[in-house]
């Protein structure tokens, strides 16, 4: 249950099978989606509370409702653990006011945060091999990496978590300017992003020359918006 708690916590509950919320949902309750229309509706000081590195927290309510739109009773089913997002979680909900209305039980509701400072990527080492993307029968096809170049392939939960990467990629190339034989030589701060950039440059091409090359190498650097990646 506390798998199924965090994730109907989360905000990107997009997709998600909707019998996630029915099974999340007190046995005794007989609240609806929403407890009336909100009267006043309370969030937690989230810029007051202490911060989190790299990583998420959530806290999941059950509460009911009396008849005058009073939240009471509330309690935590589920939390990652953190206290004063549970605290101010719960105070931020019971000062929540509804509709009058006949009484509900077994309400619920949720808070998540995440931390929201950028996280470099580690420093190359000193004997990370250099960068031969600038030689012609190296060089990469801008047009061909665009996934890179724009962003759009930057792996979601480092994006989410503000965490950014760097690669180092090994590859050939054909006169008729293919390219082949991709491997990860280095991944920081995971392997997700020594994966993303193989599969990008095992879909590039190079302008078309004389020989082709052997070794070719490309350091590739993930920025965070507004550059998500560069080199």
């Amino acid at each position: 249950m506390s798998d199924l708690y965090e994730l109907a916590s989360r905000p990107e509950v997009t997709g998600t099978p909707a019998g996630l919320f029915e099974r999340v949902r007190p046995a005794d309750s007989t609240c609806p989606t929403q407890p009336g229309q909100y009267r006043r509706l309370n969030l937690p000081a989230f810029e007051k509370l202490p911060s989190i590195v790299g990583g998420s927290a959530w806290v999941f309510f059950a509460f009911d409702v009396d008849t005058s739109g009073k939240p009471s009773r509330a309690r935590a089913l589920g939390s990652s653990g953190d206290t004063a997002l549970d605290t101010a979680g719960l105070h931020a909900l019971l000062a929540n006011r509804y509709a009058p209305g006949p009484g509900y039980r077994g309400c619920t509701y949720h808070f998540y945060r995440t931390d929201n400072s950028n996280h470099a990527a580690p420093e190359l080492p000193s004997d990370a091999p250099a960068d031969m993307s600038d030689q012609p029968s190296c060089a990469v096809d801008p047009k061909s990496i665009s996934g890179l170049l724009n962003g759009s392939a930057y792996p979601k939960p480092f994006s989410r978590r503000h965490i950014e990467g760097v690669a180092v990629v090994g590859y050939d190339t054909a006169p008729w300017g293919a390219v082949g034989n991709v491997k990860v030589l280095l991944s920081e701060p995971d392997e997700t992003f020594g994966n993303v950039a193989r599969n990008a440059i095992s879909n590039a091409r190079v302008t078309e020359n004389d020989t082709g090359r052997r070794g070719c190498i490309q350091r590739i650097r993930f920025k965070l918006p507004p550059t998500r990646i560069a080199r």
